[in-house]
């Protein structure tokens, strides 16, 4: 009742379970092994484990089976990608396991794979999205100073300085703000537009009309573009048409 109650256990459990030989042929798998490949037991009972795995990872699986083999190693653990019958590849964290005896030494060993394609997936988004960041927060820095560097160079003050600079700050902060509801894939020019002109619009009748085709950009031009529509506006305010009502 063990033995069948432990065989059972072994065919239906939930991840891929597979026994091979001192030279890497396949001699039992479970249900699950045949799913993870897309191969039938009997096309997987002729086949080496290093038909399964893509030629960038086969050496470095080879390497480790053959040290496992020889006794160097009871038990190692790899994440590497593996080729399904259908030709699409996925990641595979493989644990394999020697089982020895005394007299006989290496018998075969047990092979757990399970598949950990999302977990890679969302690893090299978040990486991605790292240096992402790490670039837009360096850009950002770049920029700031060199708002900081054009302001002190043209204003008599501090206190000209201090309401130039935190003007043109916030300017740089609604045109990042309107990017991040976008996760930064780009912005309309009417959308720029109206958030550095939007206080302004008020008043008697309607002091600014945006008329226009939609014009999408991307989030450098969004930026940049925002930073000179502030400049425009401000210019505008104290000595252009928005000085007087």
């Amino acid at each position: 009742a063990d033995t069948a109650e432990l065989a059972a256990i072994y065919e239906h459990a939930g991840v891929g379970i597979g026994e091979t030989d001192a030279s890497g042929r396949l001699l039992r798998v479970n249900e699950a092994f045949c799913a993870l490949t897309g191969y039938s037991r009997q096309e997987l009972l002729s086949l080496n484990i290093s038909a399964l795995v893509t030629e960038e990872d086969r050496a470095r699986e080879h390497e480790f089976y053959v040290r496992q083999v020889a006794g160097q190693l009871d038990r190692y653990t790899l994440e590497q990608r593996h080729i399904r019958k259908d030709g699409t590849q996925l990641w595979v964290s493989v644990t394999s396991s020697a089982v020895r005896s005394a007299e006989d030494g290496f018998l075969y060993s047990v092979r757990v794979g399970q598949d950990i394609t999302q977990f890679k997936q969302v690893q090299e988004r978040q990486q991605m999205l790292m240096g992402e960041l790490n670039h837009r927060i360096k850009n950002t820095l770049a920029t700031v100073q060199s708002l900081a560097y054009q302001t002190v160079r043209k204003t008599p003050d501090a206190h000209t300085f201090y309401e130039k600079f935190q003007g043109r700050l916030m300017a740089l902060s609604k045109a990042h703000s309107l990017l991040t509801r976008s996760q930064w894939s780009g912005a309309a020019l009417r959308d720029i537009i109206e958030d550095q002109v939007l206080p302004y619009r008020e008043g008697e009748g309607r002091r600014i009309i945006l008329t226009g085709d939609a014009v999408e950009l991307t989030a450098d031009q969004a930026v940049v573009l925002g930073m000179v529509f502030h400049e425009l506006v401000t210019n505008a305010i104290k000595h252009g048409s928005l000085s007087q009502p």
